[in-house]
């Protein structure tokens, strides 16, 4: 057995040199287009319906079919207009595109994302030099040209071509004053015990330490990510006062930015550079232990080449945990659940020539404390990495613990400091203004029980 290299070419398929080079692959690619369009064209999964005497029709793809299909059902429209269903987007095929454009004078085209259909059925309209009515999300928008497609779009869409009433969503205001009074609004939140909650309740006493001088902190993608959420935050007025200062009020307010995986530390490299080195302002960024391998590496060696004067927080929980647990290069197992190595977070840093590379227990908030305000005081590139396995790992390995911390009453001074390290376990009474504990989530992690300023809050 073996592998055609050559492709019957002169030279090797997989080298990018002469003496064809990269165009020339390229051109081999565009040569094959014919081709690929011939399979779009035969394929199962592009359907076309004309409907002879309709004067409209639908282009889908995607979940858009699906809605488009709920959208007619619903509005008893099955069959009332011609309708291709594009199940083979790329190349889409452009026969049947023409035969709907030859059935129709206008054409709504449903599909999530980008107006990729639409814009191809605009060229061929040109190519052919046909005046035909083509809406959607392009620049004859009936559906928003952002976010996600829904049922709830692609029935107001319909409705419009089909020139007939959209019928009413709407629940009648006494269920919908019922509904609003039962529902709680609330976002997503750190699971209680997650390690994460004991790096930002240190990361927040810096804060407030640093008020003037740590400026913004950068995070990414991950379980962390809700550092930026602003879960129960205080309302902010706006101001054009670009200086003006907030306080940290709960966990999900620390987070200045979030935008894609990897994304804080160069953020805030960038943000050095505009700054100047010499201001005497503090930047930081904030990453899990999978992004840091997964997203991070150039960026941190680029920070430390150039001994960027930032601080990097390695939140390390040893999992991937907001995409489903899966194992991250910390976590000692493979994806078949088999024991391997592990990588070393510090010493890759250290590797790489950084100076100041710390590792502390995110549970134990004296010690993260400490090492992230010697980071911050620290010129230079500066790591940190918060440890602490997921626990929800812990409990599925280990098995559910009883929860032994308690509020005792009679100490507790109503100041909500246990409530802003933002645990789900911790509760607290409007009427009594006391903290409490709920013994079904509590996991005994100890975060709240350092934070207490008048030790109401013990473990037994």
């Amino acid at each position: 057995m073996g592998w055609n290299k050559h492709f019957k070419k002169p030279f090797r398929w997989a080298v990018y040199g002469p003496p064809a080079g990269a165009a020339g692959r390229h051109g081999d690619l565009k040569k094959k287009y014919p081709e690929f369009l011939a399979e779009s064209e035969k394929s199962i999964f592009n359907a076309l319906d004309i409907v002879e005497g309709s004067n409209v029709a639908i282009i889908s793809s995607g979940i858009g079919t699906s809605y488009v299909n709920d959208a007619l059902t619903t509005l008893d429209k099955k069959g009332a207009c011609s309708t291709l269903e594009i199940g083979f987007v790329y190349p889409a095929p452009e026969d049947k595109m023409k035969q709907i454009l030859a059935a129709a004078d206008k054409i709504l085209v449903v599909e999530d994302g980008n107006p990729m259909l639409e814009n191809k059925l605009k060229e061929l309209a040109s190519d052919a030099g046909l005046a035909k009515e083509i809406i959607g999300r392009g620049s004859k928008a009936v559906m928003p040209t952002y976010d996600e497609l829904n049922p709830d779009l692609a029935l107001s869409a319909i409705s419009e071509l089909l020139g007939i009433e959209r019928p009413s969503a709407d629940l009648p205001d006494e269920i919908l004053k019922k509904v609003q009074a039962l529902t709680v609004p609330r976002s997503s939140a750190l699971c209680a015990g997650c390690p994460h909650l004991g790096s930002y309740a240190a990361l927040a006493k810096i804060i407030k330490k640093h008020g003037k001088e740590l400026i913004i902190v950068n995070g990414d993608i991950g379980c962390y990510e809700q550092g930026g959420y602003g879960l129960a935050a205080q309302v902010i007025t706006p101001t054009d006062d670009a200086t003006k200062k907030y306080p940290v009020s709960s966990c999900y307010e620390i987070l200045d930015t979030t935008y894609v995986m990897g994304s804080g530390i160069g953020q805030a490299m960038g943000e050095r550079r505009a700054l100047g080195d010499d201001d005497g302002k503090k930047v930081a960024a904030v990453a899990g232990d999978s992004t840091f391998f997964h997203s991070c590496l150039p960026a941190v060696a680029n920070a430390a080449l150039y001994d960027t004067d930032i601080t990097y927080l390695v939140l390390d929980n040893s999992w991937t945990c907001m995409t489903g647990h899966q194992p991250s290069p910390r976590s000692e197992l493979n994806a078949m659940g088999e024991k391997i190595g592990t990588l070393n977070i510090a010493a890759v840093c250290q590797a790489m020539g950084i100076k100041s590379v710390k590792t502390v227990n995110a549970y134990n908030l004296e010690e993260a404390s400490a090492a992230i305000d010697e980071a911050i005081n620290f010129k230079g590139f500066s790591v940190v990495i918060l440890t602490g396995e997921c626990m929800i790992q812990v409990i599925r390995r280990e098995g559910a613990r009883t929860a032994k911390t308690r509020v005792e009453k009679d100490k507790c001074i109503g100041c909500k400091a246990c409530v802003r390290i933002g645990c789900p376990a911790s509760l607290f009474d409007p009427e009594s203004k006391k903290a409490g504990i709920d013994p079904l989530l509590c996991v005994n992690c100890g975060i709240c029980v350092q934070i207490c300023p008048v030790g109401a809050i013990v473990t037994e």
